[in-house]
């Protein structure tokens, strides 16, 4: 599928590797992402990468005005970059695979501050991976699967973006289910 210049990607999320997957599956270096305050410390690359880049980083406990600012700074900064936005809607990394519910704050508060095209991706293998070698043996193998499954345009009112974001999961989890033979 051809994807526009700029666009926002929502997908599922198992691993703190998703984040390096995507990296190297889309537009690599205009890649930026939202991510969660716990994630700047204590995670070898991710944490480097997240500190220097013009990625979102939210603290979700206590600190909704935080998040709130966060996004829009993020928004901007997209915008003004050409850069590609990846926000996992799930908010936390699902540990046995299966696909947790979408929150849609982070992703609404985005779309409203910068409406652009919405690529929905999904991802699987990642849960199954506990380490870099791993991860690589997963890139390389069939292990790690990613997959663009709709662009939808840019969605402007709450209704279109709750109606996008409740098919974006069903695409994702219908895809789960096919890859894993369901």
């Amino acid at each position: 599928k051809l994807l526009p210049d700029q666009y926002l990607v929502i997908s599922n999320h198992q691993s703190i590797l998703d984040i390096v997957a995507y990296m190297c599956f889309l537009k690599g270096d205009d890649m930026k992402f939202m991510a969660k305050y716990e994630l700047i410390n204590h995670i070898p690359l991710v944490s480097v990468m997240l500190k220097t880049g013009d990625h979102c980083i939210v603290k979700r406990k206590n600190s909704p005005s935080q998040a709130m600012k966060a996004i829009d700074k993020f928004a901007n900064k997209v915008k003004e970059n050409a850069y590609i936005p990846v926000i996992f809607p799930e908010g936390t990394r699902s540990k046995d695979g299966r696909l947790q519910t979408f929150y849609s704050a982070g992703v609404r508060r985005f779309l409203n501050t910068q409406a652009m095209p919405v690529a929905v991706c999904a991802l699987d293998g990642g849960y199954k991976i506990s380490s870099l070698s791993a991860f690589i043996r997963g890139i390389k193998g069939e292990g790690y699967k990613m997959k663009v499954l709709k662009v939808f345009p840019p969605p402007t009112t709450k209704e279109e973006q709750l109606q996008m974001l409740e098919q974006a999961k069903d695409l994702i989890d219908a895809q789960l289910k096919e890859w894993r033979g369901r």
